[in-house]
């Protein structure tokens, strides 16, 4: 078994670190970031863009029995990025954003359910 080269993990130490930067800011009331746009806020957008695609590149690496709920999760974390754009300042309105809101919306409900079933039958922790 020879490990996969992925952007994974050094997008993800990017995602956590500027995630925590997003998260003191509002803890301490700055929401200007967030209310006027950021440069954080869109590194954060594109590393974890990274950290998903980047799992679901070395989904092969995990027990077999984790995989499922690897490709899931990184799916729900895409879909999450999408409506973190939609909400921000950055988004302008298109004919197209209510179907694709209504889509993703419907396919975050499903996969969370899916990965809450697929984890109590299938993985014993």
């Amino acid at each position: 078994f020879k490990p996969k080269v992925s952007p994974h993990g050094l997008a993800g130490i990017f995602q956590l670190s500027l995630g925590c930067i997003l998260l003191q800011q509002a803890l301490n009331g700055n929401l200007s970031g967030f209310e006027n746009g950021s440069i954080i806020l869109i590194l954060h957008w594109i590393s974890s863009l990274f950290m998903a695609s980047g799992a679901i590149g070395i989904l092969k690496q995990a027990e077999p029995k984790f995989r499922f709920v690897f490709k899931y999760t990184a799916l729900i974390q895409i879909i999450l990025v999408y409506f973190s754009y939609r909400f921000s300042v950055y988004h302008q309105i298109l004919p197209i954003t209510k179907w694709v809101d209504m889509c993703f919306g419907a396919l975050y409900v499903a996969l969370v359910f899916i990965l809450i079933i697929y984890s109590y039958i299938n993985i014993n922790i």
